[in-house]
Order: C-alpha cells, then structure tokens, then sequence
C-alpha cells in the first residue's frame, strides 16, 4: 500500500510539474482592436489605351498596430470601407472606361466607366463608394490579406479617356474596416 501511495505522489508531482511548463515560456497577451487602413494606388495612363497597373501587394503588415506574425482572426467591418477614384474631376471630361480591379485569382469586378459626372449605371469619382458591390470587393481583399498568405495581390485595369500622368495626382484609394485579433508575448 506504501509502494502504490509514492508511486502515486510521483505521478502527482510528474503531472504538475509537466502542466506548469517552463517559467522563462513568453506569456501571450491578446489584443484586439478596430482599424481602418487607406491603400493610395496612383493612376496613369494614355487616352485610349488599355492600362493594366502593376499588381499591388496589399499585406496585413501594413495594418498600424496589428503584429502580422502573431494574428490570429480578423473580422471584416460592412460600414466604414469604401472605394474612391480622387482627383478624376480636376480634368474635364476625364473618364476611366472598364474600370476592373481583381483580388489575387478571384473574379474580377467591372465597376464601370469611372467619372465625375456619373450616370445611373457609372461609378462616380472623387467620392467614396460604399455600396454592396464595393463591400463585397473590400471583403474579398481583406479575406485575401488576412488569409493563412497575409498579402492579397490585386489587379487594376482600365481605359482612360485622356492621358494621365503623375502630375495630375490621381489615385484610387481602397478603404478598409476590420477587427484584427493578434497577441504579444511578454517573457
């Protein structure tokens, strides 16, 4: 009965011992935070030709804040993201025809003929898009970026109507909304 009772008491002490862990083990310290980030794409191009800018990495280290190699979840935010073509209205009669933006392999999404006067069926620049098509894009993107890679590539392409060149200073800004989980680890 004596033998049992030690062999139990080092068991007892094996198993405390082993769930304790190592005291120098860092201690994660989660954190969680809501962030909106703006990515500014500049614009160019040469009247009636079809412009594909270079692909655009979009990582989640250019979130302010969130430590990418330590996040654990993220969660999109359906208000607060928006998609805007600035700086288009500066030059008169300036479209940008078959705008299309794609994430990574996904499908691509034709917003239009980009102008400052937009009709019923156009996107209108110099003003922020938040409507469900756009919501839907933003998601994706972030999905992408927030994805077991943690970059999204995404993909631009159109026909401006006028050239377009640096100097005329236009961007496509892409306006994101997300809740990103991570943790620290303090030793």
């Amino acid at each position: 009965m004596k033998a049992l009772s030690k062999v139990l008491m080092l068991a007892l002490i094996a198993l405390v011992s082993f769930s304790c862990g190592k005291k120098d083990d860092p201690v994660p310290t989660p954190h969680q935070e809501i962030i909106s980030k703006t990515w500014t794409i500049p614009i160019k191009g040469f009247e009636g030709q079809s412009v594909v800018l270079p692909e655009v990495s979009i990582s989640l280290a250019d979130i302010p804040h969130v430590e990418a190699a330590n996040f654990t979840s993220g969660e999109f935010q359906n208000s607060g993201g928006s998609i805007q073509i600035s700086g288009l209205k500066k030059l008169s009669g300036a479209v940008l025809n078959n705008f299309t933006m794609q994430v990574g392999n996904n499908a691509a999404v034709n917003f239009g003929t980009v102008t400052a006067t937009p009709g019923a069926n156009d996107f209108g620049s110099d003003v922020e898009q938040s409507g469900n098509r756009e919501t839907q894009f933003l998601s994706a993107l972030f999905s992408a970026y927030a994805g077991k890679g943690k970059t999204a590539v995404l993909k631009v392409s159109f026909t401006p109507s006028k050239d377009l060149v640096t100097a005329d200073n236009i961007n496509l800004l892409l306006t994101i909304k997300a809740k990103y989980n991570w943790n620290t680890f303090d030793k």
